[in-house]
């Protein structure tokens, strides 16, 4: 236990030592250094997106916050808003949408139908009364978010059975998944073999 006097002593000591605490800043890029923005100067940043892609960017996904919160020569990672889908945005930060058990390019065409943000449209894999016969069993769809994200919940929901996305023309809200099975990959090197995701 400390005494009133060693505790004074203590927080005088530690208020010195603050005072005098030096700051290190390192400098990359030459004598005046370059900022994260400008890229990596006259050597390309490049980001590989794919087994065969890459990307010239420094911001893969354009995630991150430059200066965030008044901290200058800070970088941050941009701070999702957990009411924002975040799906509706995986095109703009390079991801992309797949399915790679349908065959019919007209079929696969329909997938941007479940990020558009659209409540009256959706991708559909079901039999219309009177129609032909439609398997919907054995579909794998791929989404690539194009960034990693700490997900809090995924949501499937048919039209008009959604507060946020209310289609009262196009009365589905009954026509839910009936099963699904949901496999996730962070994107990371190491949840990779051969440049294939391991999914989880």
């Amino acid at each position: 236990m400390l005494y009133p006097r060693a505790k004074a002593l203590v927080l005088v000591l530690l208020a010195v030592q603050n005072l005098g605490a030096e700051r290190r800043t390192i400098v990359m890029g030459g004598e005046e250094g370059l900022t994260w923005e400008s890229g990596g100067g006259t050597i390309a940043a490049l980001i590989q997106i794919g087994p065969t892609e890459v990307e010239v960017n420094n911001t893969p996904g354009n995630v991150l916050e430059f200066d965030a919160d008044g901290r200058v020569g800070w970088l941050s990672p941009q701070q999702a808003d957990e009411t924002v889908n975040i799906a509706l945005g995986l095109l703009d930060r390079g991801g992309r949408l797949g399915a790679p058990t349908i065959l019919s390019q007209v079929i696969k065409d329909q997938l941007i139908f479940m990020i558009d943000d659209d409540p009256t449209t959706a991708f559909e894999r079901k039999t219309a009364r009177g129609g032909s016969q439609v398997n919907s069993l054995g579909v794998i769809m791929d989404f690539d978010l194009g960034a990693r994200f700490g997900v809090e919940r995924i949501q499937f929901f048919p039209r008009n059975a959604h507060p946020d996305f209310p289609a009262p023309n196009f009365p589905f809200q009954n026509d839910f998944l009936r099963g699904f099975e949901l496999l996730l990959n962070d994107g990371s090197e190491e949840t990779q073999v051969a440049n294939q995701p391991v999914l989880t």
